[in-house]
């Protein structure tokens, strides 16, 4: 698992999870990744490292008449 998105059940922000690696293969365990806005479980998965969760942020409008550099 490179990376997935999740949407959390109980708050319903979405959150992108990263699976970490240690530079050395170790046994896996089963460890949970936590929706950083309401503390819910939103993930599960076996690993050798552990899972960075961050929320993913909300996309801006963009103003499509403006350009840059300004003339």
């Amino acid at each position: 698992m490179d990376k997935i998105n999740v949407e959390c059940k109980n708050c319903k922000s979405e959150s992108e999870i990263r699976e970490e690696k240690l530079m050395f293969p170790e046994e896996k365990s089963l460890e949970e990744a936590y929706c950083p806005e309401c503390e819910e479980k939103i993930y599960e998965g076996q690993t050798d490292g552990w899972y960075n969760v961050q929320k993913v942020r909300e996309k801006h409008l963009t103003d499509e008449e403006c350009t840059y550099p300004m003339p």
